[in-house]
């Protein structure tokens, strides 16, 4: 009975692990091998950030992050910011940096093109791929194609009109992901007596950005 049993978990396991090797990246599509060719890659797997397989995090100091990247290309700071923050552009390749003098507090990872003439002028180049949690993720794919690539659930994030949120315990901090991309919502109803069903998750957006920042306690 314990061989068979032992057999059994042996089955199960190579089962499961056969099912997860599915998420994996295909490092032979010519998604991947065009990811491989760009001269900027970003990899955001939860806890383990790299530019170019060089690591990079939130609390990392910005004169180590500015040796990375380059000089930075535009900043901006308003009176709203606290202390001595403000916002490092790197316009070409696709990250904004929210930080003090001398620390990372907020990291941006751009995929659409985004430009903001109203406040701060930039034009920031969206980045044509970048890996997400261990899966590549294109600047035309919509949410629901990367979540069915990927093997995940929507169960996996927290659902709000403006994108999706998931949370990576590292170490003795939280580490939080919110992905801007719009959600909409089923529509009951016409005019103005209508209510809002379910999440429309077969009818996704593109993501703008990726948004990373350290959870405060």
């Amino acid at each position: 009975m314990k061989t068979l049993t032992l057999l059994f978990c042996l089955a199960l396991t190579t089962c499961q692990s056969t099912k997860n090797s599915a998420s994996t990246i295909d490092i032979q599509s010519p998604d991947y091998k065009a990811y491989k060719t760009q001269k900027h890659r970003f990899m955001l797997n939860g806890c383990e950030l790299t530019y170019n397989e060089q690591p990079f995090y939130i609390g990392m100091p910005l004169n180590k992050v500015i040796t990375m990247l380059g000089k930075e290309s535009k900043t901006y700071r308003t009176e709203f910011y606290p202390g001595d923050s403000k916002r490092y552009y790197w316009e070409p390749i696709g990250i904004e940096i929210i930080g003090s003098n001398t620390l990372v507090e907020d990291i941006y990872i751009y995929i659409k093109n985004t430009y903001d003439s109203d406040f701060t002028g930039t034009s920031i180049l969206g980045n044509k791929s970048v890996i997400l949690n261990n899966q590549l993720l294109t600047q035309t794919e919509k949410m629901h194609e990367y979540v069915k690539k990927a093997g995940i659930s929507f169960e996996d994030f927290r659902l709000s009109n403006s994108g999706y949120s998931k949370e990576y315990i590292c170490k003795n901090d939280i580490l939080t992901y919110d992905i801007d991309s719009r959600l909409d919502r089923e529509r009951i109803g016409s005019g103005h007596l209508y209510t809002s069903g379910d999440w429309l998750l077969e009818n996704t957006n593109q993501i703008n950005y990726i948004h990373i920042y350290k959870k405060e306690k």
